[in-house]
């Protein structure tokens, strides 16, 4: 190995004790923070990533990236680290154009806008959430001004996302989707709805968190790499490869919704537990497509887990488990 890749990996690993830093900020924040404890987490939480944005976009680690990049050093790295330095010579250039002022008042608006809109969600008022919006869009605007100026809005995001993907394109996709899913959607709207009487009861909540369990572990949830939480919207945090972290969002007057999220957010999160050990903590350990990572759990979600063969080995022991629905069939349980 050489001196400056060996310089490289230092970096990275400074890099990641920072983001850890963030995620578990942002994870108590979202899970069992106190109602008091906001404004440090927030200023916390601001004071890491813009420290972590100064280091990655620094002088030192861009011309570290450009001697990797020099036909003498990158002979001698694998395809893995030729990647690794590709890919952050292109965030990089991208992320240099932010000013650091903006880059820190943006994580300040997103830490104060997630708070804001679990406040409108709880209480059902838009209007709390409303100007936080205003200002993240705005913010929005102002930051691909600087990394993509040549690029619509949309597509500016879009290649954060989906690199390579632009909105003529999701515009087609949606178009030709819209032509088929619209005339099935009335149909099904205009049919006889089934009786989901059985399932309007009040379900006990520590029986759903034992579901949850239950579900994660059937699925391949690897509980010496993950843990659980409870937040107002379900969500997976990866802090690494070997913790990985799902939440939920338990309802006394729904239990099924939050199975179906905890196999979801699963899905996600054995996704996450199985990243090659090699590529922890760079750009190639990470998923660069959301279209992959969603695939991942949406293929757990509604591939395996609306199947009712997914069911059959398990149902007896969730009915155990969630006393409610002794008296539903697997059968009435799968239509519902």
């Amino acid at each position: 190995m050489s001196d400056r890749l060996a310089k490289l990996k230092e970096t990275l690993a400074q890099l990641n004790r920072l983001y850890m830093i963030s995620e578990l900020l942002y994870w108590d924040m979202r899970t069992i923070m106190p109602e008091g404890g906001f404004e440090g987490h927030a200023e916390a939480t601001e004071h890491y990533q813009t420290e972590a944005f100064r280091i990655s976009t620094s002088d030192e680690l861009y011309e570290l990236l450009q001697e990797l990049s020099a036909p003498e050093e990158w002979e001698q790295l694998d395809d893995d680290w030729r990647f690794i330095v590709k890919t952050m010579r292109e965030e990089q250039e991208r992320d240099r154009r932010i000013p650091e002022e903006l880059f820190s008042r943006m994580v300040a608006a997103q830490t104060a806008s997630e708070r804001a809109w679990e406040e409108a969600k709880k209480n059902s008022d838009y209007s709390i959430f409303a100007p936080h919006l205003e200002k993240l869009i705005a913010l929005t605007r102002e930051v691909k001004s600087y990394t993509h100026p040549e690029l619509e809005i949309y597509d500016a995001l879009l290649d954060d996302y989906e690199k390579g993907m632009d909105s003529a394109t999701i515009d087609r996709v949606f178009g030709e989707l819209k032509e088929g899913l619209v005339p099935l959607v009335h149909s099904i709207l205009a049919a006889e709805q089934p009786d989901d009487t059985k399932f309007r009861v009040t379900y006990d909540l520590d029986a759903q968190r034992k579901v949850q369990k239950l579900l994660l572990t059937y699925i391949g949830f690897d509980w010496s790499k993950g843990t659980v939480g409870e937040s107002e919207h379900p969500f997976t945090l990866d802090l690494s490869a070997t913790d990985v972290r799902v939440t939920n969002h338990f309802r006394e007057d729904n239990a099924i919704d939050p199975m179906f999220s905890a196999i979801h957010e699963g899905g996600h999160a054995i996704f996450e537990q199985n990243v090659a050990p090699k590529l922890a903590g760079t750009v190639a350990g990470g998923c660069r497509y959301l279209g992959i990572h969603e695939s991942q759990s949406r293929f757990f979600e509604n591939i395996l887990g609306r199947n009712i063969n997914f069911w059959r080995p398990i149902y007896a022991d969730v009915q155990k488990l969630q006393p409610e629905l002794a008296d539903i069939s697997l059968e009435e349980f799968a239509r519902e």
